[in-house]
C-alpha cells in the first residue's frame, strides 16, 4: 500500500498519508455512487443470492439500487468532503469483498467521506477529519484548535521514543474535549488500522501516554458538548 502512494502522499509505517492543508476533496456524489454501484453490480451478480428471501432487500435495477444507496448514504452528512483516493480504494475493497460483507469494516471506507464544520474553509489547520490528513502540530506549545460537534480532527505528532505525551486543556472552566492517540499502522493484507496508544486520562479527561518507539503518532480531538476554540497544551514529560 505505502509503496504505490500518489504523488500528493508519503508512506508513513505503510499506509498513505496526505496533508490536510493541501489534499484536495472530490465530488462527494459521484464518489458515494461509484463506491454504490460496485456493491449494487454485485447484487445483481455473484451476491445475487442475498436477494432471495422474504426479508431481502434489493431493487429492481442497478441505477434504481445506485441511486437510493448514495441518497442515504448521504442523508447522514450535513457539510460532507470526500478523499478521491480513500472512495477509490473503498471502491475496490468493496469489489473484492465477500458477498456477505458488501460494506467492508475498514478505515478506508470509514474515512472516504468525512463530516467537516461549517467553518472548516476558515481553520488554519485544514480539513483534517480523517487519521489518512492530520494537521501536524508542534511539542511544548499551546495551540488553539477551532473545533465543532460530530466532526472530530487528527493530529500529527512526531515523537521520539521514551518519556511520556501529555495532552491538557488551558481553560479548567472549559468543557471537556474527548482525547485519543493512535498509531496509523498497515495491516498483513495491506488495510489500514488504528492502533489505540492511550494511556492514562486524570479526572479532568487530560491525557498522558507513554512513548514506546519514535514515529508519528496521531491525536483526536472530539468536542462532544459545544463548538468553538479550544486550547490544549502539547508536551513532552
Amino acid at each position: 500500500m505505502g509503496d504505490d502512494c500518489p504523488l500528493d502522499r508519503r508512506c508513513v509505517n505503510g499506509v498513505c498519508v496526505g496533508d490536510a492543508a493541501s489534499t484536495p476533496s472530490g465530488d462527494v456524489r459521484a464518489a458515494v455512487a461509484e463506491a454504490a454501484r460496485r456493491g449494487c453490480a454485485r447484487l445483481q451478480s455473484d451476491c445475487a443470492h442475498l436477494c432471495e428471501g422474504p426479508f431481502a432487500r434489493c431493487h429492481p435495477t442497478l441505477e434504481a439500487c445506485v441511486a437510493e444507496e448514495t441518497a442515504e448514504y448521504l442523508d447522514d452528512y450535513a457539510s460532507p468532503v470526500v478523499d478521491p483516493v480513500l472512495a477509490a480504494q473503498c471502491a475496490a475493497q468493496i469489489e473484492a469483498a465477500p458477498c456477505s460483507n458488501l460494506t467492508p469494516d475498514t478505515l478506508e471506507c470509514e474515512y472516504a467521506v468525512v463530516e467537516t464544520c461549517a467553518s472548516s474553509e476558515d481553520d488554519p489547520f485544514g480539513l483534517n477529519h480523517s487519521p489518512f490528513t492530520p494537521a501536524p502540530l508542534e511539542l511544548d506549545q499551546t495551540h488553539v484548535l477551532r473545533l465543532c460537534t460530530d466532526a472530530p480532527e487528527f493530529y500529527a505528532i512526531e515523537l521520539e521514543a521514551g518519556g511520556r505525551l501529555s495532552v491538557t486543556g488551558v481553560e479548567e472552566h472549559d468543557e471537556r474535549v474527548g482525547l485519543t492517540l493512535f498509531r496509523l499502522l498497515a495491516t498483513r493484507t495491506g488495510e489500514a488500522m488504528l492502533e489505540d496508544m492511550s494511556g492514562y486520562f486524570d479526572a479532568d479527561g487530560d491525557l498522558t501516554a507513554p512513548v514506546p518507539e519514535a514515529g508519528t503518532y496521531l491525536l483526536e480531538v472530539d468536542a462532544s458538548s459545544r463548538s468553538g476554540d479550544f486550547a490544549l497544551r502539547i508536551a513532552r514529560e
